[in-house]
């Protein structure tokens, strides 16, 4: 693969194709809905509240550039970054946003993903989890564009690309997640990948174990699950860290995996200066205490961790659990995946 510091601009965007199986849950909001709550955040006098601040900010044309390349669901999501998340966290998911398929992705010529999955095989270790229930409401929730407990998502739509970085815990939580990823989001769409990104944060929270596995490598496992591809980000000529070893084991071969080498990647290796100032903690409604963090992030994650641990289905089918309750069956060679 190309240097993603080799060109100012990608020259093809990479198709990937989608787990279909996870379709059907969708969040929407009308072109002419979503139309009118901008144009009535512009006629609110200042200071404005957050996320009528956030929504100022766009334009007409903004809105139907997004529905034209996201439609509806695109429009939701984007509503929901600006009216959940303070200003200048906004502009942080925002800013990089723009520049996928609404920017330097836009219009380019498209070429097929070659995987990797013939050489990356799940370890029998997770033939006793639930890798194999897939749920479209999980999938959906999860990859909603922001700062979440314990995880980061960038995009607005298309394929839903779990990525495992090699910067987890370099010492601890010395290092900055915000700006990690942001590096690496924008070095994986210069090489042209296009779609929503979540990136998982170091999670303190979920050290204990699950039946023997770290309740973090079973967060994982589940939003892998969730997901239609797992990049497995490394520098180049560099080695994958022990926690991305782990993951790789824990990544159900159903799932589309490839195997990502990014030039430098020493910016998201390297902790960041702890004098410079405190460790802040964030979620969806702004600055959190330590405790309250860990708390947040472990009430967010523990359900699913614990629907992914509980069993009970054979291991022989792919399950579907819809959001109304009812539970479709598919064969293990069902081809889950399309454009």
């Amino acid at each position: 693969m190309s240097s993603p510091f080799s060109s100012v601009f990608p020259s093809q965007t990479l198709r990937i194709r989608t787990n279909r199986l996870l379709e059907g849950a969708e969040q929407t909001l009308p072109l002419e809905h979503t139309l009118s709550l901008v144009r009535g955040s512009h006629s609110i006098e200042e200071p404005r509240p957050n996320g009528v601040q956030n929504l100022s900010e766009f334009s007409e044309a903004d809105l139907k550039r997004i529905h034209a390349v996201y439609g509806p669901g695109g429009l939701f999501r984007i509503v929901y970054l600006a009216t959940s998340h303070e200003t200048e966290e906004f502009h942080h998911f925002w800013d990089i946003i723009g520049l996928g398929p609404l920017g330097l992705l836009s219009n380019l010529p498209t070429a097929d993903i070659q995987l990797d999955n013939d050489t990356l095989h799940h370890s029998d270790a997770l033939e006793p989890f639930n890798w194999h229930v897939l749920q479209p409401s999980v999938a959906r929730k999860l990859y909603n564009p922001g700062c979440h407990p314990g995880y980061l998502v960038y995009g607005l739509g298309g394929p839903k690309i779990l990525v495992s970085h090699p910067f987890r815990g370099v010492k601890g939580e010395l290092y900055d997640v915000y700006g990690n990823s942001a590096d690496v989001v924008t070095s994986l769409m210069l090489d042209g990948y296009a779609g929503t990104f979540l990136f998982m944060d170091n999670m303190i929270g979920l050290n204990q174990e699950i039946q023997g596995v770290p309740a973090w490598l079973l967060w994982f496992s589940r939003i892998a699950t969730h997901s239609d591809i797992v990049l497995f980000v490394k520098e180049r000529n560099g080695e994958f860290s022990d926690s991305q070893l782990r993951e790789m084991d824990f990544t159900p071969d159903l799932v589309q995996k490839k195997i990502v080498e990014i030039m430098h990647l020493t910016w998201a290796t390297e902790p960041r200066d702890i004098s410079q100032g405190p460790i802040i903690y964030v979620g969806p409604e702004g600055r959190l205490s330590e405790d309250e963090f860990r708390v947040k992030e472990s009430e967010h994650a523990m359900p699913l961790i614990e629907n992914h641990a509980g069993g009970g289905f054979p291991h022989d089918r792919i399950f579907r659990l819809d959001e109304d309750g009812n539970l479709t069956q598919f064969p293990p060679n069902y081809p889950v995946y399309g454009y």
